[in-house]
């Protein structure tokens, strides 16, 4: 009972990163992007 326990434990601390990774991964790609967007206009308005 004792090792099912601490199996299950470990699993689930498992998923609790794996989601974190996922939300910290998302915001950085549109964190990207903004910066992407930004970094076209500016060279659209200088190129125009």
């Amino acid at each position: 009972m004792l090792t099912f326990f601490t199996v299950s434990e470990v699993n689930a601390n498992r998923v609790s990163v794996t989601n974190a990774n996922r939300v910290i991964l998302k915001d950085f790609i549109i964190f990207v992007f903004k910066l992407y967007n930004k970094v076209l206009n500016l060279i659209s308005k200088t190129v125009v």
